[in-house]
């Protein structure tokens, strides 16, 4: 590969030169290169998209540029560590998912006790729900109680103070969805479990 020094200079006692390296983009569309800059001989940095300007300020101020390459690769890797989290997080709310189907069994939970025939209300409009809001959850082998909360308004539930309420066990005919997502039960019976830690997937 045929490559031309361009600039050349000094900086903290070292030799920077500026070398433009090879052809980008044929001639019939307007000569493109790109370039390296090499430090004391060895190649430091190389601007890809063939930005000049860019490989000039890199002689202008090394030490600028070096510090935003830095900045941007710090930036990066705290994104890819957020990332990774996120992804762990899923796999383990997957798995403990996954876990409660296979050995917990399936059963709905009321917080708060309601007469039978009663119907919830939906708090953001005051209309009356299709049935009573429960949600579906398994009852595990060690007698506890882990919600499924894959599809409801999670905020919902964990600030609408419902955990404080006496907890029952609900048995009836699911009839729909309420406006937080959460199963709506008509028929209802329900078994008081008393207060309990509250355990869920989302």
């Amino acid at each position: 590969m045929t490559t031309t020094a361009v600039l050349t200079g000094s900086h903290n006692g070292q030799t920077w030169e500026l070398v433009r390296r090879a052809l980008v983009q044929p001639y019939s569309l307007g000569e493109r290169y790109s370039y390296l800059v090499r430090i004391d001989g060895q190649e430091r940095w190389a601007a890809q998209d063939g930005d000049l300007d860019t490989a000039i300020r890199e002689l202008d101020n090394p030490d600028q540029l070096a510090h935003e390459r830095q900045v941007r690769a710090d930036r990066q890797a705290r994104a890819d560590a957020e990332q990774r989290a996120v992804d762990e997080l899923r796999v383990g709310r997957a798995a403990r998912a996954a876990k409660c189907e296979q050995t917990g069994t399936p059963v709905h939970v009321r917080f708060g006790y309601a007469r039978p025939g009663t119907a919830s209300t939906n708090h953001r409009d005051g209309s009356s729900e299709a049935g009573l809001s429960v949600y579906a959850g398994w009852r595990m082998p060690d007698g506890q109680i882990v919600l499924d909360l894959r599809g409801v308004d999670t905020t919902s539930f964990l600030f609408g103070g419902f955990t404080s309420r006496p907890a029952y066990l609900a048995t009836g005919t699911e009839t729909g969805r309420g406006a937080d997502g959460e199963p709506l039960l008509i028929r209802h019976r329900l078994r008081k479990l008393g207060q309990i830690e509250v355990e869920y997937v989302a």
